[in-house]
């Protein structure tokens, strides 16, 4: 038995199904998403990043990165105050390194001590 394709399609036709998502996006007046994206691919969230972040089988990773591109331009230009939530999700984050984005802050509380200035 042949092994199954990740999306179970050939590259070419995960490339037409992205293509008429964005597509349909745009006759509906719809903005495009990475769950809608997702759902129409048959595929999870998880599966998604999992092709992003792993090695490019047959093509699949570049289209899906190119297709992620796509929707985080199109949270960049919105201006609702939903896109500023939805750009915090790491399917919209590009790869930094292994990790989906984010920044990494050590914070050390503590008293002040008699006589000490804080800021100084």
């Amino acid at each position: 038995m042949a092994k199954k394709k990740d999306l179970g399609s050939s590259p070419e036709e995960v490339r037409e199904l992205v293509e008429q998502y964005f597509a349909e996006c745009g006759e509906n007046s719809r903005k495009p998403t990475a769950a809608g994206l997702c759902v129409r691919l048959g595929i999870t969230v998880d599966k998604f990043m999992s092709i992003l972040g792993g090695k490019d089988r047959g093509g699949y990773a570049k289209i899906l990165k190119m297709a992620q591109l796509r929707l985080i331009d199109d949270i960049e230009q919105r201006t609702d105050s939903m896109s500023v939530s939805r750009s915090k999700l790491p399917v919209y984050m590009l790869d930094q390194g292994g990790e989906a984005g984010g920044v990494t802050v050590k914070v050390m509380l503590r008293g002040i001590g008699k006589g000490e200035k804080p800021f100084d």
